[in-house]
């Protein structure tokens, strides 16, 4: 359910106005069909896996984005007194969409670690990205293979037969 802004009746997160958002949406939707392929340059030994890399995911949209006038800008904020990295998405005619993404570690070490991972997860939800293979939620979910790893598919519905989507 969207959480809408009484302010602006607009999403939480995205303005100023309808009529700005809408030049954003309309320039997304132009960059992204100038978009490369998206690599994965990124490795995960523990679940054999790639994915892409914050590098990766620059690489490939960051050139579409400048061309249609559409701005990636990432910083580190306190809301409601808690340390965040706000990724925000904007357009020359002022719209914007943002996401919130808390830091649970502060410490100066930990904070580069915490940009990139969450720039990187802010940008792909931001711009519709898949940036790792799809498992279905199995591996949050804890749910594993029949080998003891994290399952790479989809977890068997009730019935016994896999779900499908269409």
């Amino acid at each position: 359910m969207t959480t809408i802004n009484p302010a602006f009746n607009l999403p939480l997160g995205a303005g100023p106005d309808i009529g700005s958002l809408q030049k954003l949406d309309e320039a997304l939707i132009k960059a992204r069909s100038q978009y490369p392929k998206l690599l994965r340059n990124g490795t995960n030994p523990a679940f054999r896996s790639s994915y892409s890399t914050l590098d990766d995911v620059i690489s490939c949209v960051m050139p579409a984005l400048a061309a249609n006038d559409v701005n990636v800008s990432t910083a580190n904020w306190f809301v409601d007194g808690k340390p965040c990295v706000i990724t925000t998405v904007s357009h020359k005619a002022g719209g914007f969409r943002q996401s919130v993404f808390p830091m649970s570690d502060p410490s100066p070490q930990k904070i580069g670690g915490c940009m990139n991972y969450a720039q990187r997860y802010q940008i792909c939800s931001l711009l519709g990205l898949q940036a790792e293979d799809d498992d279905d939620g199995n591996t949050a979910q804890g749910i594993q293979s029949k080998n003891g790893k994290p399952s790479a598919k989809p977890a068997k519905a009730a019935s016994g037969q896999a779900d499908s989507w269409v």
